[in-house]
């Protein structure tokens, strides 16, 4: 039997405990407690393996030969004893339109929202600030009925809306059964809305209330189950490696937070958390990292799976050995912020609309936040509308327009702020000096001796990219003749690629 292939679960029955540990790759093979007692290994296919250690621990040491260490010997496999809880393909919910609840949940300061079943099970879910990216109305529909758990007594679950929505970090669903259910007869469960992908949730690690952590919109839920949760193990269609790992990991969560509520010592199953969230990382993120072809869109999904791995550790008090994945979670973002502020700048300038790239600084700020990490020295908050503008809303334009026998016909200036000339053919051409305030002076040289200087205020009322007008007047001479006068121009946003 190859350990590296194994899964593991920490058990305990009838008191005493009954752990084994099947450690990754060149590690050793461990065991909990002392003696001879049996140990129990539970495998991807819900097998329940029982070792027998010999005392000597040297005896017990991998020999690197993929081969059962020696001193140890693997029975029959044998369920005996175990609850087998079996999610289906998929979960089956019934929608009840009555119990449908929305509210706008707030980017910068979260917000809660509460749905309450026919049976009278609530479900509170509480956004924190900065979890999402803009303001978004949120809805909650309550099932009215729910299948696709087998072993399982009653089942509870609401949908949330819009499908798919990522979290910045996780939000918390509380679920409140009218009659209180023990944390050791719950199971979480989560499913896409369409019911695919049915898989263990993750609990939020505190010991009295049943909340799970959401890190994107789907089916959340719990299950009750007749046996206590370290009695139990979960069998679920082999999708992928993925879901079958965190199938693991969620459940090993749930039994150690019922450990912690009772007070019991979480030695045991922290080095089996550890191991399992070790294998998560070698077998699951790192291929996502080192197959992402570095887009946007496949940097994210890269930065939203390390992150929610990330503050699933750390919401559930995990063990701090496993500190390097804040590290993964934190260089997946940088890569995400890179790769996304580049698609960001050619959306906006396309656009063009300054806001798309303002509100892309914004939500990395938060990113930045949760994960520990400083703000971004080129972005200040305080110059992120300014800075978004003179990158994203071009100050190229057309511009048409003049006074008499002086006229421009869509003169093209790729950036207004700076120095231009506007020249009328056979007349006389005038250079404007350029300013960021958008006015400034001038000066017209042209035939028969056209010699005029003044002054110019250029108006953008929608800002920059959008249409707008400049005013020039002045005065001087032509041909010996003193005059004045006030020229008039529209201004007609030129395209990003106008200008080299």
């Amino acid at each position: 039997m190859s350990a590296i292939d194994t899964k593991v679960r920490c058990t305990r029955r009838g008191g005493a405990a009954l752990v084994a540990m099947v450690v990754l790759a060149s590690s050793s093979l461990a065991a909990c407690g002392s003696g001879d007692a049996p140990r129990t290994v539970r495998s991807d296919d819900s097998t329940v393996v029982t070792f027998t250690t010999a005392p000597s621990a040297d005896s017990a040491a991998d020999p690197g030969n993929g081969e059962a260490p020696t001193g140890v010997t693997a029975p029959e496999p044998t369920t005996t004893g175990v609850t087998i809880i079996t999610l289906d393909e998929r979960l089956g919910f019934t929608p009840d339109p009555a119990t449908t609840t929305s509210a706008l949940i707030s980017a910068t300061t979260g917000g809660t929202l509460v749905a309450t079943a026919a049976d009278g099970t609530v479900f509170t879910l509480a956004v924190p600030p900065d979890a999402l990216a803009a303001d978004t109305r949120v809805t909650a529909t309550a099932a009215a009925i729910v299948s696709g758990i087998t072993g399982a007594g009653a089942l509870h679950a609401v949908n949330f809306q819009p499908e798919g929505l990522q979290f910045i970090g996780s939000a918390a669903l509380r679920i409140q059964p009218v009659a209180p259910v023990d944390n050791a007869h719950i199971l979480p469960f989560q499913a896409a809305g369409d019911g695919t992908d049915l898989r263990v949730g993750i609990l939020d690690g505190h010991p009295d209330s049943t909340t799970i952590l959401v890190d994107h919109f789907s089916t959340t839920g719990i299950a009750i189950i007749d046996a206590v949760i370290d009695e139990i193990t979960v069998r679920s269609p082999a999708r992928n490696t993925e879901a079958q790992l965190w199938n693991d990991i969620a459940t090993n969560v749930a039994i150690r937070s019922e450990y912690v509520r009772e007070g019991k010592s979480t030695a045991e199953i922290d080095l089996v958390l550890q191991i399992l969230f070790n294998k998560y990382q070698e077998q699951v993120i790192t291929p996502l990292i080192e197959g992402s072809d570095g887009s946007c869109a496949a940097t994210l999904a890269v930065a939203h799976a390390t992150r929610h791995y990330y503050d699933s550790w750390l919401r559930n008090s995990l063990p701090s050995s496993i500190v390097s994945m804040k590290l993964v979670a934190q260089t997946a973002f940088l890569t995400m912020e890179a790769a996304c502020e580049k698609e960001r700048i050619k959306q906006c300038q396309e656009a063009p609309d300054h806001t798309i790239l303002s509100n892309f600084w914004k939500e990395m700020r938060k990113w930045r936040s949760g994960l520990g990490l400083p703000p971004n020295p080129n972005h200040p908050a305080s110059l992120d509308e300014k800075n978004a503008q003179n990158i994203c809303e071009s100050y190229s334009y057309f511009i048409t327009g003049g006074l008499e026998d002086f006229q421009v016909v869509s003169q093209l200036v790729c950036d207004i702020r700076k120095p231009f000339t506007l020249d009328s053919p056979g007349v006389a051409t005038a250079v404007f000096s350029g300013s960021d305030t958008l006015t400034g002076t001038y000066t017209a040289e042209g035939v028969f001796n056209l010699s005029y200087s003044g002054t110019y205020t250029i108006a953008l009322p929608d800002g920059p990219g959008k249409p707008g007008t400049m005013s020039a007047s002045s005065a001087g001479s032509i041909a010996g003749q003193s005059g004045s006068g006030t020229e008039q121009y529209t201004l007609a946003p030129a395209s990003a690629d106008a200008c080299p």
